[in-house]
């Protein structure tokens, strides 16, 4: 099938004459010539792109709609950045807090066991004064409780 200028110029080739509309009928219905089409081709080409660019901005508005729609919500632990900042740091704060607590009573607990012991160290101390009891004395002083 070719065209229709091209036919009629090789009717006039072949014929030596300008082909009229029943001639041109005739060829249709023989499947010699192509029908025009309605649509130039420069008129094609405009519907082609404009057929393209509004698809485009279609999907795109589409993307853009389910994004909206279908992104994950935060959850409640993650709604405020800042409260769970600030519960976080409270926390921590509370932590630090007994952590020093435990650390003071330790020490005054270390403390008191000391002054116990020196308060057992000086009544011992006392108690030899009293006895009379020297230092020197001190490795004799079983063998001087095992003898009475």
């Amino acid at each position: 099938m070719i065209r229709k200028k091209e036919w009629e110029k090789s009717f006039k080739n072949v014929n030596g004459r300008e082909p009229n509309e029943e001639d041109y009928e005739k060829a249709l219905s023989l499947g010699l010539v192509r029908e025009e089409s309605s649509v130039p081709n420069s008129n094609k080409k405009t519907v082609l792109v404009l057929g393209t660019v509004i698809v485009s901005l279609l999907i795109f508005a589409i993307g853009i709609l389910l994004t909206i729609f279908f992104y994950p919500s935060p959850k409640s632990s993650q709604a405020s950045f800042a409260s769970s900042t600030s519960q976080s740091s409270k926390k921590e704060r509370s932590l630090q807090i007994l952590v020093l607590q435990l650390i003071t009573r330790i020490h005054q607990n270390y403390h008191k066991k000391i002054r116990r012991n020196l308060k057992k160290d000086i009544n011992l101390l006392n108690l030899r004064k009293r006895l009379g009891i020297d230092k020197c004395c001190e490795i004799s002083l079983p063998c001087m409780l095992n003898q009475k």
